[in-house]
């Protein structure tokens, strides 16, 4: 039937069939040229992200530093070749993985399937091999093109085939170039070209798959740019972190302090311009040495011990006597620790050294001058004993003839008389009082003091019990604030408190209504304690004398006292770093504020 046709007819029908046959093996070989290259190119892109983490991983693995890796690969990993990427230590242990759930475990089998499969590096340095990067890649999106490429391939043969059945020849010629065009443009793809295009337009077949073609070369450009820019982010983060590197070496270097690094055995290895200012000795005269020649001798014996307490205990602190080049001895700090390598094995020593010798000689004049204090306590405490001794015994000689000549010479004397014979009596008790209160005060100038926890209200409640049993008709609104606490020497504040609610006891005496309140306020954002009375009260024009000893506001005749209490008192505030203070209105009471900081 073939030969019965015209030449016309048997001429197209032959170009139909070879130009078929020939497409469908032109299409079948560019789109496997498509694919291989596709292929091709995805292990190419595979082996440099590989190459990139590795360099990256490097510098994590020496720093230890892994949260911006760990970043990182969470952002490749939604790259669509990519699985999952682990980055393990030398003891495969996982220390950074797009799989947070994998980080500090042990590293599984990379066993590859059909459509997963593994590509891994070791990464080494000049060290040695610090661990290892794997990357899991699919095939998924290489199968998924590789069966749209075919079909679209025999949907394109099977139009073609019709096409160059109704246009005969002439088409076929023009199929022929526009295949060229096409295989063309993918072996140039296939040969590394990567912006090689057919340029092939249309809405056949043949321009459907130019256009394709097209597309899928922009499309694998774009992502190799995209694979550039995060190489270029990839070297950015080295060099940051090459620089951060450096300023932190160039901060060690500039450090004031001496900073020295030697090896297990004491050699020098580096040595910062602090301890060219401490020591006077340049870098080039040290690299290399031992580093007993910054000890004295004596100190110089002392040195294999602390290298090896060092190395048994990871540190080492002391206060040691050094060497200067100009032949001074200082005495300096020494803080000594083992410094490691990524295996935590020790491979050198670091020193801090700085100068103390400024404090050791305060620290010396204030021994010295706390022993004179010392002695100078026990003289005045022997003084003040003596002077009591001394003086009471003529205060009991003037009381006791006073009394003798009231007893006895009673009758010979007028009332005058008997008058100044009892205020000589009452004189010299005052003037017992006065001699107890000042060696009292004397004492708690010279107490240690002693802090503990202490509950204030219990405290006065016990002083204003005692007060009340030794004026039971007294008659007195009391009102003392529950849990009132701080932390402060007990005995002294009950000292304190007993002369602050004496004074308010005493000062209300004459008030047929009188009231006394402690409690604490908020003052300047502070706590502040107050005890307030209603008596008699003071003029504030005189209150810079109110702490003062010997200072009484009041006449002896209206209250009695001897003008130590308040003294006292101040003097215990003080000894707490604390403050006193006052506030009062003549005849309506007064209130007095301390502070004890915490």
């Amino acid at each position: 039937m073939f030969f019965r046709l015209s030449l016309k007819y048997r001429i197209a029908l032959v170009i139909f069939l070879l130009e078929a046959i020939m497409m469908t093996a032109v299409l079948w070989n560019t789109t496997d040229e498509a694919l291989n290259a596709a292929r091709k190119h995805q292990q190419a892109n595979h082996n440099v992200i590989l190459t990139l983490l590795s360099e990256l991983s490097r510098t994590a693995l020496l720093t230890e530093e892994y949260s911006d890796l760990q970043l990182y690969f969470e952002q490749i990993e939604n790259q669509p070749d990519i699985e999952n990427i682990i980055l393990t230590d030398t003891n495969d242990h996982i220390v950074v993985s797009s799989t947070i759930d994998q980080i500090g475990q042990t590293l599984p089998n990379l066993n590859d399937t059909q459509s997963l499969y593994w590509r891994n590096n070791l990464v080494d340095s000049e060290a040695g091999n610090l661990g290892l990067i794997a990357l899991q890649f699919t095939n998924k999106s290489l199968f998924s093109a590789s069966e749209s490429i075919r079909r679209q391939g025999i949907t394109t043969a099977a139009i073609g085939m019709s096409i160059i059945l109704a246009i005969g020849l002439m088409v076929g010629f023009a199929l022929t170039r526009r295949l060229e065009r096409i295989t063309q443009a993918a072996k140039d793809f296939a040969n590394g070209k990567l912006d090689a295009q057919s340029k092939i337009t249309g809405f056949d077949e043949l321009g459907t798959l130019g256009k394709t073609f097209d597309h899928m070369v922009i499309d694998v450009s774009n992502k190799q740019q995209e694979l550039e820019k995060h190489q270029q982010h990839l070297e950015n983060l080295v060099d940051q972190r090459t620089k951060t590197i450096r300023e932190q070496a160039q901060i060690i270097n500039q450090i004031h302090d001496s900073i020295i690094l030697t090896d297990l055995k004491g050699i020098i290895k580096t040595w910062n311009n602090g301890a060219k200012r401490l020591f006077g000795y340049h870098e080039s005269e040290t690299l290399g040495q031992h580093i007993e020649f910054i000890y004295p001798e004596n100190e110089q014996e002392l040195l294999t011990d602390r290298i090896s307490h060092l190395q048994k205990e990871g540190n080492y602190e002391s206060e040691v006597k050094m060497y200067r080049k100009n032949g001074e001895i200082f005495y300096g700090h020494l803080s000594l620790s083992l410094q490691r390598d990524e295996n935590n094995n020790p491979i050198g020593m670091i020193g801090y050294s700085m100068d103390i010798t400024a404090r050791k000689n305060a620290e010396n004049e204030l021994l010295k001058r706390t022993k004179q204090l010392e002695v100078s306590n026990k003289e005045l405490e022997a003084f003040s004993y003596s002077v009591s001794h001394d003086l009471r015994s003529p205060l009991r000689g003037i009381h006791g003839y006073s009394s003798a000549l009231i007893e006895d010479y009673n009758n010979q004397l007028d009332d005058n008389g008997k008058r100044m014979l009892e205020r000589i009596q009452k004189n010299s008790i005052r003037m017992g009082h006065l001699i107890d209160d000042l060696l009292k005060l004397s004492r708690i100038s010279r107490r240690q003091v002693k802090k503990s926890e202490t509950d204030l209200s219990y405290l006065a409640k016990g002083i204003i019990s005692r007060l009340h049993n030794e004026e039971p008709h007294r008659k007195i609104d009391i009102n003392i604030e529950d849990n009132l606490k701080s932390r402060c020497d007990k005995d002294l504040l009950h000292i304190a408190l007993e002369n602050l609610f004496g004074n308010a006891w005493k000062y209300t005496s004459k008030k047929d209504k009188a009231k006394i309140e402690f409690g604490i306020k908020n003052i300047d954002n502070k706590e502040v304690f107050y005890i307030k009375d209603n008596g008699a009260g003071f003029d504030m024009a005189y209150s810079n004398k109110l702490f003062g000893a010997f200072q009484r506001l009041h006449h002896a005749n209206e209250f009695e006292g001897t003008g130590i209490g308040l003294a006292t008192v101040s003097r215990i505030i003080h000894r707490h770093y604390g403050r006193i203070w006052a506030e009062a209105e003549v005849n309506k009471g007064a209130t007095f504020y301390f502070e004890l900081p915490k």
